[in-house]
């Protein structure tokens, strides 16, 4: 899904240079949002809450790529009149992560919270639209002491190993050099969405004094997976201080399509899929290219 996010985006972005009309692009990216839900019913279970809503992934999806290609369409104009300005960032990611699925009650257990770090490279391939790519390590955990479920003395830890490549699309693209050629700071918020791995080794654990009638088969769980596709999207915000140096917040979900993320997926609920969330600060450095 993090595959056809990216792809639309970029292609959208090519037929602003194209003259091909990117309302077509925009079809095409429905119809491959549908085709891949189709074939994947279980993605369908997955849910995002916005704004108190709890909305189902798969509509989140296909709107997001509507509102974005329909955003891409209305600037073409924009984008036909200024030059493509190639700039090469690369810095350090640091932040937390937390976890969201059968041993946790809330969206986010504020007390499971870890932190990470990372690295990544962004491109911008104008001033509106980059690529960036990036390895983050972090970890995650849940235990149903903090659930409505604590007496079940459920618990699981892990370490994770994230690789993603995203396209970032700028909200309010600013010149960072004036008309008389000095530098001034700026302020760019922006989202994003592309497609990664996971890696992991969860392992579920019962840590109760006496034996749990509730197990449907022994912890921790065999055949559990320990490898997962990603789509992760978000929104952050860059602020470029000097001209080399560029700091950032940004914060983003990581749908794993799988509930087997926590060890879990028998003695879970298996109609419900595992996510992960990172927020954090990035700090990079602008290592060349053609200003903008």
């Amino acid at each position: 899904m993090g595959f056809v996010l990216t792809f639309a985006i970029s292609l959208c972005y090519f037929c602003n240079f194209s003259g091909i009309h990117a309302f077509w692009v925009m079809i095409f990216s429905d119809i491959c949002a549908k085709i891949y839900f189709l074939l994947n019913p279980s993605a369908i279970s997955s849910c995002i809450f916005l704004a108190g809503r709890s909305i189902p992934f798969p509509v989140f999806i296909m709107k997001f790529i509507t509102i974005l290609s329909l955003l891409l369409i209305s600037t073409a104009p924009a984008f036909a009149q200024r030059s493509i300005s190639r700039t090469l960032e690369a810095g350090l990611m640091f932040g937390a992560t937390n976890y969201s699925g059968d041993l946790a009650e809330k969206r986010v257990e504020w007390v499971e919270t870890h932190p990470g770090f990372g690295i990544f490279a962004r491109y911008h391939l104008s001033r509106q639209f980059s690529i960036k790519g990036h390895v983050y390590s972090g970890s995650i955990s849940g235990d149903d002491k903090n659930t409505i479920n604590y007496t079940r003395k459920y618990k699981f830890g892990t370490s994770i190993f994230e690789t993603a490549l995203v396209g970032e699309w700028t909200i309010f693209p600013k010149d960072r050099i004036t008309n008389t050629g000095v530098f001034k700071p700026i302020f760019e918020p922006y989202i994003f969405a592309g497609v990664g791995f996971t890696s992991a080794d969860p392992k579920a654990e019962y840590y109760g004094d006496m034996p749990n009638r509730d197990l449907r088969v022994p912890l921790p769980e065999d055949g559990i997976t320990t490898k997962y596709l990603l789509a992760p999207a978000g929104a952050g915000i860059r602020a470029t201080i000097t001209e080399r140096l560029v700091l950032g917040l940004e914060g983003g979900i990581r749908p794993v399509f799988s509930d087997d993320l926590d060890g879990m997926r028998i003695n879970g609920n298996p109609d419900n899929n595992d996510w992960y969330y990172f927020g954090g600060l990035t700090i990079a450095i602008i290592l060349g290219g053609k200003d903008y």
